[in-house]
């Protein structure tokens, strides 16, 4: 089995695959939608273009939710500063700056304070990462799981 598709395995549950005449057909589970009228801001902070690509698949059925991007912590802390999401995905390790640093610059920053911040990461954090002063208001593993990513978009934004 490929990696690709022990991955869409581990995140939908179940995967359909049909090949004909050289072209493939996959077939995933019914996503969950919003059913809330209001709009929500996301900011997803990761460097894996792939990994932004499928979130942005993700959210496609979450049409109350406009997604916005940043490919390192950097540029995520300034997208953040200039847009108030309603909600913030970071992954840990990025390339300039890690995740705890990101983390610790947006609580400190009093405009920032109060934006939900989910942690995802394939390495689950250690003691002391999560004895920091500051922490993640959530923690979400590699691969996603999609039904703990939807009930975490429904807790924390309110749908």
């Amino acid at each position: 089995m490929g990696k690709a598709r022990k991955s869409l395995l581990l995140m939908f549950g179940m995967v359909k695959h049909q090949s004909c005449n050289s072209r493939s057909t996959l077939t995933l589970p019914q996503i969950r939608l919003m059913t809330t009228k209001q709009q929500h801001t996301l900011l997803y902070i990761e460097d894996n273009e792939a990994n932004r690509q499928l979130i942005k698949l993700v959210l496609g059925h979450r049409p109350n939710i406009i997604a916005l991007f940043a490919h390192d912590g950097s540029s995520g802390i300034e997208v953040a500063k200039s847009q108030l999401p309603d909600l913030i995905l970071t992954d840990i390790n990025l390339p300039d700056i890690n995740g705890y640093d990101i983390l610790s610059e947006l609580k400190s920053t009093p405009a920032t304070a109060d934006i939900p911040i989910i942690a995802l990461s394939g390495d689950l954090p250690s003691k002391t990462q999560t004895d920091n002063h500051f922490q993640f208001d959530k923690y979400l593993s590699k691969p996603i799981n999609l039904t703990s990513l939807f009930d975490m978009l429904d807790e924390f934004l309110d749908t």
